[in-house]
């Protein structure tokens, strides 16, 4: 083997042929050949005993840190899906963490007794998927369905959200105006959405879903259309049917009483104050509303929330504050 000499230099023997010339056989040179491909072969198990002891201290919680040349082949965002605005997009890796559960979020929750038992257990099965009950038609019978109704502010979107933080499973929240218009427009985004609800073993909640099963009136024809080909379609595919009547005298106190404990904010308010406030036929939502407000201005004043503080915003929601 000869090199192409370059600008004032001579030709360049190979070590190779150097060999040859001397004594060096076809057996030496299959001999160089073998132990040339033995030591690449040994790089080669070194690199995947590195890679899987790497990945062993991964699973096992001791990941090593990146090395700088590592470091430059990484990208810096991920892909992913944001729930919040129901698109994909890249999220920088430094954001991303472990999601942070509520641990109180279900407990907190008031409903009449024994609702959060069924309610539990029937989330609870579905996600574990123990239960091979199946339709005739093999996989199209392993969803399941539960309508909460009732009056605003019970509790219904609250339900599904702490059932999912105690699950620990995402939420997927879509109002109903946003599935469409038309019953095309309806069909695709469900598709799309219990598809991706399906392979996330997500909770989907379709919240404000009124307009499906109302009755039909001469004010709107187009609804009348869009009502007529799905209302008989939910109402045959709903499993179980939960109804939330309204917040009771001792409901309420329970959603006053939570409300002003959280986030460890000072009060003055009383046990005889908050009964009192019970007394008042509000939803949990008015509640929550009112109980922000009134923090608001006791914060301005600088001052524990007091009674006068939630009077004033009860004067002002009225119309009766002078």
């Amino acid at each position: 083997m000869y090199g192409i000499p370059g600008p004032g230099l001579g030709t360049i023997k190979s070590d190779l042929q150097t060999g040859l010339g001397d004594d060096m056989s076809l057996a030496d040179i299959h001999n160089v050949i073998c132990r040339a491909t033995s030591q690449a072969f040994q790089k080669y198990q070194n690199a995947l005993e590195k890679q899987k002891k790497r990945a062993g201290d991964y699973l096992t919680g001791n990941p090593r840190a990146l090395s700088p040349k590592q470091r430059l082949l990484c990208t810096p965002a991920v892909r992913g899906y944001c729930l919040a605005f129901k698109t994909w997009a890249e999220f920088y890796v430094e954001n991303i963490h472990a999601i942070s559960w509520s641990e109180n979020a279900f407990p907190k929750l008031v409903l009449p007794h024994g609702y959060k038992d069924i309610i539990r257990a029937f989330v609870q099965e579905q996600l574990s998927r123990s239960d091979e009950f199946d339709d005739i038609v093999h996989g199209k019978g392993l969803g399941f369905i539960m309508l909460l109704s009732g009056d605003p502010g019970v509790g219904k979107t609250l339900t599904a959200e702490s059932v999912a933080e105690e699950m620990r499973q995402p939420l997927y929240l879509m109002g109903a105006s946003e599935l469409g218009e038309t019953a095309l427009e309806i069909e695709e985004s469900l598709e799309q959405v219990l598809e991706l609800s399906s392979k996330w073993n997500a909770i989907l909640l379709l919240d404000e879903c009124d307009m499906f099963l109302e009755a039909r009136s001469t004010a709107d024809i187009r609804r009348n259309r869009l009502v007529s080909d799905f209302d008989t379609a939910f109402e045959s595919r709903i499993h179980l049917t939960i109804h939330y009547p309204p917040l009771d005298i001792p409901s309420r106190l329970h959603v006053w009483k939570t409300f002003v404990q959280l986030g460890g904010l000072k009060s003055q308010l009383s046990d005889k104050d908050l009964k009192a406030l019970a007394k008042i036929e509000v939803n949990g939502r008015e509640i929550k509303n009112i109980v922000k407000t009134a923090r608001l201005l006791s914060k301005q004043e600088k001052t524990p929330l007091a009674m006068q503080h939630i009077e004033m915003v009860l004067k002002v929601k009225k119309g009766t504050f002078v």
